[in-house]
């Protein structure tokens, strides 16, 4: 199984969400610019400063 962050929450990102967890990936979390409520996914912190041992 592979590991993914998303990046963003847009509506392109929840397409991807859906397809990734039908496809049996591994979502770590995602990377946006604030914290929000997404689909219930670890908030890993923004482009500047999330924990660059994740990738």
């Amino acid at each position: 199984m592979k590991n993914v962050i998303i990046i963003g929450t847009g509506s392109f990102t929840r397409e991807l969400y859906s397809y990734l967890k039908d496809a049996n990936y591994e979502i770590i979390g995602y990377i946006d610019i604030q914290e929000n409520n997404f689909f219930d996914l670890k908030y890993l912190g923004n482009e500047d400063n999330f924990d660059k041992k994740l990738i």
